[in-house]
């Protein structure tokens, strides 16, 4: 009878148990699949390749050497541009010599003009001081005449703003063709830009054609062979780290989660039955709207699922599986149903040893 009420006790205790775990998960565990952000071996135009050093399943060092390829024709571009730009630069200077002559020419017709006027100015003051000098020997006077009336003064004041008109006429020609020659935006010099830009672009695919790996890790799929020619954004190879760096799970609409971004969360395989070790991990980003379940989490792929994604980076120590289907747990991970049963149902036989061997001793 003893018997009967203990293992009755046990069957409620473990029922107890699962029930208590059946809630929990519903609210504190979620599910998700691991993920890495690799590197993905493509270019933007047509290549050709050179040289493959790589096989599926081969381990690689940043900075390892992967491929080289050959772009056809970028040779060729790169001198016509080259050629072009030093033919707009010959056309630039050429343009700047004859600036700089015309506003020597233009230095010179203001300095003859001007000096032709001044010429003409001190011949004009030179008859005025003789008129008044006869004029003051006929009449004994040093006095003359009122000189707003004088017909040498009148004609000196207008060659006088003669020649300042000249002189800022000229000028304002020789500062126009000053700003010419320091301004940036004359057309000559946006086409030389513009040209200088797609030769920049060119060298730097020059150096693209050598393609190192820009992450420690493992070779992927290879899709393509030396001497084989790939379109344009078209995938060669990619390379993933040995371990997944990121977890993206999904919180089913219906149930309430308070995870939020920064929190640590701890990651098991879903493989292992909550038997496998738990990795930490931190909330990297929540998602504000709702989205479809992937195939694999869904309980039946006929049914439709929906809920947030919520995406984790995981430490780099972890043995995951890239692509594997994990649990995600807000707290820290407890030992299982089983083992609580197994341990609790052995803690009982031991206590049931211990009073028996107690009684029989008596």
């Amino acid at each position: 009878m003893k018997k009967i009420l203990a293992i009755s006790w046990i069957t409620i205790l473990v029922t107890l148990f699962v029930l208590q775990s059946h809630f929990k998960a519903e609210t504190t565990v979620f599910m998700g699949i691991t993920d890495d952000s690799g590197q993905a071996i493509s270019f933007e135009y047509p290549i050709e390749i050179v040289e493959l050093n790589t096989v599926e399943g081969q381990k690689v060092a940043e900075g390892d050497v992967l491929l080289k390829v050959r772009r056809s024709n970028l040779e060729s571009k790169q001198a016509i541009l080259s050629e072009k730009i030093h033919e707009l630069d010959f056309r630039n200077q050429s343009s700047m010599v004859s600036i700089q002559a015309e506003i020597k020419s233009l230095r010179a017709r203001k300095a003859a003009e001007q000096a032709d006027l001044n010429v003409q100015i001190q011949k004009l003051r030179a008859q005025y001081r003789t008129n008044i000098k006869l004029l003051a020997d006929i009449t004994g006077s040093a006095e003359s005449a009122n000189d707003t009336d004088n017909p040498f003064l009148e004609q000196i004041a207008v060659l006088k703003k003669q020649r300042s008109y000249i002189g800022r006429s000229i000028q304002a020609q020789i500062d126009s063709l000053r700003s010419q020659i320091s301004s940036n935006n004359r057309p000559i010099h946006a086409q030389m830009n513009e040209l200088k830009e797609r030769r920049t672009e060119l060298d730097r695919q020059v150096t693209e054609l050598v393609v190192k790996a820009d992450l420690s890790g493992q070779v992927g799929s290879v899709l393509y062979k030396a001497g084989e020619t790939v379109n344009a954004f078209q995938p060669i190879l990619n390379i993933h780290v040995m371990y997944p760096e990121l977890v993206k799970g999904y919180i089913n609409e219906n149930v309430y989660n308070k995870v939020k971004a920064g929190q640590q969360v701890w990651v098991s395989s879903v493989a292992l039955n909550g038997e496998a070790i738990a990795f930490k991990g931190i909330v990297e980003n929540v998602g504000n709207r709702i989205v479809d379940y992937p195939q694999r989490l869904k309980k039946n792929v006929l049914v439709p699922a929906w809920g947030r994604e919520v995406v984790v980076r995981l430490d780099n120590e972890n043995r995951l599986l890239l692509g594997e289907r994990v649990n995600i747990g807000l707290r820290p991970p407890q030992p299982s149903l089983s083992r609580r049963a197994v341990a609790y149902i052995k803690g009982l036989l031991v206590r049931n040893k211990e009073e028996t061997d107690y009684a029989v001793n008596m």
